[in-house]
């Protein structure tokens, strides 16, 4: 018999992925009323913003390198216990640390670290999840991973999406309500256009890129949603900042972001693609600069909007998107970590063959 758990572990990651959104974007709503209440400036307010980031940075690594090891069941349920205990005790997001808890408990009980061992696999489901390969266990290959060049390029790559997402998660608010005028309640709403179009194009993005991937081969099928997608977040971030209607700034900017993470999609499926068991562990190195990228655009944005104005600020983050589109032109999504240049020939015949 047929089953489809695998699809109820999806949305239980989804849902669990809207918590930790919801989490981390109420800093950047309530700093309408920490900066006057602290006195603090915006470039002060964008340091605070960067060590909020920092604690993604620092943590990247580690946790996927241990959802490798240990497994993501057990890891999961302690990220989730970790963020929601601290979120709680900082009274950020008010309520939504009982959430958290919640989950936690329910996908420790539900979900285990490997379909094998979920009692509601069905033997077909697991021939489609596995397609007949076995995943062994390894030690994680840190020498072939940190010298492959799909790694680097990917971080450099990554570099240039963080920055430009979490300008968005940083700053859109304030720049909303300050900039272009929006009322407290408006503004509140408007916010939400980022997110609603990355929660669209994101997913898009992904079953693009598998078509493509389908269509022609892995290298080409992620480096033309990737490319594709960088661009046009360039070209829809540098009409939103010259917009003269403050409500095309807000649909052309939400689409910039949207398109950061159709982009974004790509990203993920070549670190599957070239890491595979330890998909984990390379996410978590390549993560860490995204969120560097992250880091270092809530500082440098309110630093160059105060030099040069806001459309300059978002004109950079049009810039590394850009960049991230050039460097998107080397990824090769067939050159896994730890094959052989005969093996790489084989693979891409292989391919062709198909």
């Amino acid at each position: 018999m047929a089953t489809r758990t695998r699809w109820a572990v999806l949305w239980f990651l989804v849902l669990i992925s809207v918590v930790r959104s919801m989490d981390a974007v109420n800093f950047s709503v309530a700093a309408k009323q920490i900066i006057p209440e602290y006195g603090f400036t915006n470039v002060q307010m964008g340091i605070l913003y960067t060590v909020f980031t920092a604690g993604y940075a620092l943590f990247h690594l580690p946790g996927g390198w241990l959802g490798d090891t240990v497994g993501p069941r057990r890891m999961l349920t302690i990220a989730i216990l970790w963020w929601s205990v601290f979120t709680g005790l900082t009274a950020v997001a008010g309520s939504w640390w009982l959430a958290g808890l919640v989950l936690a408990g329910f996908w420790y009980h539900f979900v285990t670290d490997n379909p094998e061992e979920h009692p509601r696999v069905s033997a077909q489901e697991l021939q489609h999840i596995r397609g007949g390969e076995q995943l062994e266990k390894r030690p994680t290959p840190w020498r072939a991973i940190l010298t492959h060049p799909n790694v680097w390029l990917l971080m450099l790559a990554n570099f240039g999406f963080g920055y430009g997402i979490y300008i968005f998660q940083s700053w859109f608010y304030l720049y909303l309500v300050n900039v272009r005028g929006f009322s407290i309640m408006q503004g509140g709403v408007l916010t939400t256009g980022p997110f609603i179009a990355s929660a669209i194009l994101g997913p898009v993005g992904g079953w693009c890129s598998d078509v493509l991937v389908r269509r022609y081969d892995r290298t080409l099928g992620r480096r033309i949603v990737a490319v594709s997608g960088f661009l046009l977040a360039a070209f829809c971030l540098y009409l939103g900042a010259k917009a003269a209607n403050p409500y095309t700034a807000v649909v052309m900017l939400s689409f910039g972001d949207g398109f950061l993470y159709f982009a974004g999609a790509a990203a993920v499926g070549t670190t599957i693609d070239i890491a595979g068991p330890h998909s984990g562990t390379v996410y978590g190195v390549v993560a860490t600069v995204l969120q560097i990228g992250g880091a270092v655009a809530p500082t440098l944005t309110p630093m160059i909007a105060e030099r040069f104005g806001w459309e300059a600020a978002l004109h950079v983050a049009g810039f590394f998107a850009v960049v991230a589109a050039c460097v998107w032109l080397f990824i090769d999504a067939q050159h896994r970590i730890g094959t052989t240049g005969t093996e790489q020939i084989e693979e891409r015949q292989l391919a062709a063959a198909r």
